[in-house]
């Protein structure tokens, strides 16, 4: 699941160095070996968040049919060839939503909801710091206690008043670079693709907290980018220096005692 967090951010942010790529044969190698590294993950949580982070980013490019029309044709080609392939029902049983594998892990997850309802309800404003004391029955078999719900933990954690201001970070990050990259899709197309392919990859991984604990690498990525597009805004909104006016000659100066010729018109 981190390492999952973590391509899903860096497939949000190829979309955007796509267009600095001198080789197709590149960029595509490096779309192949990203998505080969998640679909190894068999995470399905950045499945479906990789998804929505290149839908969106064909909300940013300055050909937005054409991407939408090419990655309609490639969806379909792939998922055609993977339905004919001896392995679609082995893919299918993965896929979220319809798949039937791991259904341990959903109803663990249906603990943890119930769990963070119970436990807001005791502590509601500040939660509980030591909050794991309490959640003993959600221990696995390996012997941890894996609140795979960055929102959840952070709710009972730290109550309600916690989770408003984790989420007015994440979501106030991204309305903020979402508005201003409106604003200059005119003047600075550049920035434009680079604020809204940044907040894709901000929502992608909004999306994947929702099925992951907050340790190793996770609080550190989102926090980098959510930084990333604050600087991207400040830089967006500062003015464009005019470009400077060309200077007239100077006249030349009569010698003393001598009077200048007119010029030809």
């Amino acid at each position: 699941m981190v390492l999952g967090h973590f391509l899903v951010v860096c497939i949000g942010l190829l979309c955007f160095f796509r267009t600095q790529f001198n080789s197709k044969a590149k960029l595509a190698l490096a779309w192949v070996v990203l998505l080969l590294a998640l679909y190894a993950t068999v995470s399905r949580g950045p499945w479906v968040a990789t998804a929505i982070v290149i839908i969106l980013a064909g909300l940013f490019t300055q050909r937005v049919v054409r991407f939408y029309a090419v990655l309609a044709v490639t969806a379909t080609a792939v998922t055609s060839g993977l339905l004919a392939s001896p392995w679609a029902e082995k893919l299918i049983n993965v896929l979220p939503f319809v798949g039937k594998v791991d259904q341990f892990n959903v109803d663990y997850r249906q603990q943890i909801l119930d769990t963070t309802f119970i436990m807001i309800r005791h502590n509601p404003i500040f939660g509980n710091v030591r909050v794991l004391d309490h959640l003993e029955h959600l221990r696995q078999g390996q012997g941890i206690i894996d609140i795979v719900n960055v929102y959840a933990e952070v709710a009972m954690t730290y109550g309600l008043l916690g989770l408003f201001f984790f989420c007015l970070f994440l979501f106030g990050t991204t309305a903020y670079s979402i508005i201003a990259s409106i604003k200059v899709r005119k003047k600075q197309p550049q920035m434009y693709a680079l604020l809204g392919n940044t907040t894709a990859a901000l929502i992608g991984s909004m999306i994947t907290l929702a099925g992951i604990s907050n340790w190793l690498s996770v609080p550190l990525v989102y926090t980098a980018i959510a930084a990333l597009l604050i600087a991207g805004v400040r830089v967006a909104r500062k003015p464009v220096p005019a470009s400077p006016k060309p200077q007239a000659e100077p006249e030349p100066k009569p010698e003393p005692g001598r009077a200048l010729v007119p010029r030809a018109s």
